[in-house]
């Protein structure tokens, strides 16, 4: 059985899809390169899959590598994922190994309630 989320949930993970669109992969991926974190074939899949269709256990692999915390390249790749985090998360699935509360910590080192914009604060 497929899980979706609930109608107002998509209302809201489609309003977080148009609030973060402006974000890209235009910079190469920035994640954790060594033999435990990423494989190459995990980070190929990553630049080129579309978001929408990202699996969450591959977007797992990205939670999992994506070290540091600043409000630059690694800030604005983790909002071009964060719709999709919310998609996954909202039919209770985790992207991430170690569950939602450590995908979710990411964001703490981002300085998100006072760096990013209102609209994306408030998704």
């Amino acid at each position: 059985m497929i899980r979706t989320a609930s109608p107002s949930m998509a209302t809201l993970i489609a309003d977080a899809y148009r609030i973060f669109s402006r974000y890209t992969l235009h910079e190469p991926l920035q994640v954790c390169r060594c033999n435990v974190c990423v494989s190459d074939e995990d980070f190929n899949h990553l630049s080129r899959t579309p978001l929408p269709v990202i699996p969450s256990a591959l977007l797992a692999e990205y939670t999992n590598s994506a070290h540091g915390s600043d409000d630059g390249v690694i800030s604005e790749q983790m909002r071009y994922f964060l719709p999709r985090y919310f998609e996954i998360m909202a039919v209770a699935d985790a992207p991430c190994h170690l569950g939602t509360e450590f995908t979710l910590s990411r964001l703490r080192g981002m300085a998100w309630r006072t760096l990013w914009p209102e609209e994306e604060r408030a998704v």
